[in-house]
């Protein structure tokens, strides 16, 4: 067998072809492969994110050859310092991208060792590269596989169903013709439970939500409306539509060219805002196209590295990760407004925000100090028009990532990861799913603040009384210990099928609860007959002004594989009743206080340090992002209401007092999670001062007369 380094074994040139060669087909099984076939059987990673046929090429051409193109280039660079130096460095090349295989491998197998996981695949690596030396039958089939990649890129990018994105169909609404000039408004909230809004009573919660609230006072509030799936990128497309979404159907105008956008287009002028859905046509919802091919592209890379650490991380580590299936982009919070979710700012970022656009910018940035971009914009676009308009908003609230306050401000640290939710699911630590719930909520009070920005803009100028106005939700979520968040089983269905709908028809003043079965598959049909329009395709949906509901109906949401999990509309709200009684009891109602009292020893939140018995703790605290506690803005947008840290010497499980400025503002528990002692605490805004605020952490031994709190050092 020759040698690697046998300098007889080919020319110059023949020899860069080679190495190259290798590096792309180790590079296209450890990167582009694995990445390829999920997006291939992700699409929805694309078409959120509003990618061009052009930037799937790119992309994907990219993928498969940069990585291999850059090794190669340093390969040659080195190889005219020294031969050695080139052959040292390929086969540190050969090695790394064999260890990272064989962590997919690992991965895709449920091989979890920690650590050593790493270690092993490093090893293997190693080894690899030394066969790979040594030799050459294993240089031989490497050769052979070189088309490899070239199979891999053509695969992705002919075959269904990102196909359809590369190569879409052109699509075609039926026409039809609009004499109504009425306006419409569609607010689409997303990941919102109705149960969530509900007081005791079963009606709004007034005193939390005064929005939501004053639009039940003067519009039709359908309390019993349920979704069609739970999953935004099917969900969505079906309020426009009318139609139950069809399985692997991608949210872009192709896939439905009958919709909402296509039926106005002709007659009204459209002002859309888009999230995650691209099926208003972009030659009249210019404003809802997406950014340049830097910042697209930018943003994809950005999100596919998370991506690809969830196919080679163990799962233990996998948990730390963003998760990828919530939103399909901005895994990082790279597009948040304000600051990154991470990061403290300093006084000249703090106020670098670019100046509002508009005057409706300027009320809901005044509202929203830390203004939700879409909502910002969407304010923006509520100004009286000439002609006939329709006003379309879907924005990501209240989704997770958890991160706003009801003030209209927001929180830092790492918001996106979502303590016992691993991959989804809820486990069995109900104080993590208690927390979980309260963030929520705290989410929703601000929702409720943007809402209500909305409905001023929209009475300002003069569109309320005389539009039809329709606030609905996508779909909900559960938190349930044991089920996912998001996808429907039997046991979470109520939670999940449930979203508010609110219809204000023109010229109505008066409000009501209706109890009949609707569905979110109704808003279409709604506004079409409101506005006299005689549909040109069939829908699922039925027209809620025409007054002839059914009382009760089977509720049907796909689970994960799209199969169908039903129950009765009557059985449904029984079990939702029971959701609103743990609710109340652990969230309670009214003030924001009892959200930020749940599953907690009461007596013992605003009480004084001083009057407790303090004794010396074992434990060591580390808090993260303490920077922004040492000078806290109180005109800022930023509050640092979300503490998160870890307890070293201290077992999980202990309940923890969290002071500030010398007064227990929060209590929490601690958790364990991947061999380490955790904790997250909400604390009140009402709890900082300006400037530098001290923080300390507690063991709570005893909640009695006095308490005994054990000091833990470091905070």
């Amino acid at each position: 067998m020759s040698s690697l380094d046998d300098p007889r074994s080919r020319s110059p040139f023949r020899k860069y072809l080679l190495a190259g060669g290798h590096l792309a087909v180790l590079s296209a099984f450890a990167l582009a492969q694995p990445l390829l076939d999920l997006l291939s059987r992700n699409p929805e990673f694309f078409a959120v994110r509003g990618s061009s046929p052009s930037d799937i090429v790119l992309f994907a051409l990219a993928l498969t050859l940069v990585p291999p193109g850059v090794l190669l280039v340093v390969e040659v660079a080195a190889g005219l310092v020294h031969e050695r130096l080139r052959l040292g460095l390929h086969l540190l090349f050969v090695a790394a991208l064999a260890a990272l295989a064989l962590l997919q491998v690992a991965a895709r197998a449920g091989i979890d060792l920690g650590a050593l996981t790493f270690a092993a695949a490093a090893l293997l690596g190693g080894l690899g590269a030394l066969l790979y030396a040594r030799a050459q039958v294993v240089r031989a089939i490497l050769t052979v596989l070189v088309p490899a990649p070239a199979l891999f890129l053509a695969l992705f990018l002919l075959t269904a169903p990102v196909s359809r994105l590369v190569f879409p169909e052109e699509a075609t609404a039926q026409a039809t013709t609009v004499r109504s000039t009425t306006p419409v408004v569609l607010v689409v909230f997303d990941e919102l439970p109705t149960v969530s809004l509900m007081g005791a009573d079963g009606g709004i919660d007034a005193r939390r939500y005064p929005a939501f609230a004053s639009l039940a006072e003067s519009s039709t509030w359908y309390r019993n409306a349920t979704t069609v799936h739970a999953h935004t990128h099917l969900a969505v497309p079906a309020i426009l539509t009318g139609k139950v979404p069809e399985k692997g159907s991608l949210p872009v105008l192709a896939d439905h060219p009958d919709n909402l956008f296509t039926l106005l287009s002709e007659d009204y002028e459209l002002r859309a805002v888009e999230a995650l859905t691209r099926l208003c046509p972009p030659d009249v919802c210019r404003a809802a196209e997406p950014g340049g091919l830097g910042d697209r592209l930018e943003s994809l890379w950005l999100d596919l590295g998370v991506v690809y650490l969830h196919t080679i991380l163990p799962e233990d580590y996998r948990v730390r990760l963003p998760a990828v299936s919530d939103t399909w982009s901005n895994f990082l919070g790279q597009d948040d407004d304000e600051e990154g979710p991470e990061e403290v700012p300093d006084e000249e970022e703090r106020s670098a925000a670019p100046p509002p656009r508009s005057e409706g910018e300027r009320q809901a940035r005044e509202a929203l100090p830390a203004c939700d971009r879409r909502v910002c914009r969407f304010a923006g676009l509520l100004t009286r028009s000439a002609g006939p308009t329709l006003y379309y908003l879907h924005t990501l609230l209240p989704h997770a990532p958890w991160l706003y306050l009801p003030s209209g401000r927001r929180y830092t640290n790492n918001v996106r990861v979502i303590p016992g939710n691993r991959n989804g699911r809820w486990g069995d630590n109900a104080w993590l799913a208690t927390q979980g719930y309260q963030r929520h909520v705290l989410q929703l009070g601000y929702t409720d603040r943007a809402l209500g920005v909305l409905l001023d803009r929209m009475r300002d100028e003069g569109i309320w009384d005389e539009a039809l106005v329709i606030v609905v939700a996508d779909h909900g979520g559960s938190f349930r210990l044991g089920q996912p968040r998001r996808n429907a089983s039997r046991v979470n269905l109520a939670d999940l099928a449930f979203v508010p709908l609110f219809v204000k028809l023109p010229g109505q003043q008066d409000g009501g609860a209706d109890d009949s079965f609707a569905r979110t598959v109704d808003v279409l049909p709604t506004i079409a007959d409101v506005l006299g329009i005689d549909l040109t395709w069939d829908v699922d949906g039925r027209s809620l002004a025409s007054g002839d509901l059914p009382p009760n109906g089977d509720v049907t949401v796909p689970n994960q594989q799209g199969e169908p999990i039903v129950a009765g509309l009557a059985e449904l709200v029984a079990e939702r009743s029971g959701v609103l009684a743990a609710q109340v009891r652990v969230l309670g109602t009214g003030p924001w206080s009892g959200v930020y009292r749940a599953g907690t020893t009461q007596r013992l939140l605003g009480s004084a340090v001083g009057e407790a018995r303090v004794v010396d703790g074992s434990g060591h605290v580390e808090l993260d992002g303490a920077g922004l506690l040492a000078d806290v803005d109180l005109e800022g947008a930023l509050r640092p209401a979300y503490l998160t840290g870890r307890v070293s010497g201290r077992p999980g499980g202990e309940l923890l007092a969290v002071a500030v400025q010398g007064t227990v503002a929060a209590l929490t528990w601690s958790y364990e999670e991947e061999g380490r002692t955790a904790f997250a605490a909400l604390v009140p805004e009402r709890s900082f001062a300006a400037g530098a605020n001290e923080v300390e952490i507690f063991v709570v031994r005893s909640a009695g007369r006095p308490p005994v709190f054990e000091r833990l050092l470091g905070a």
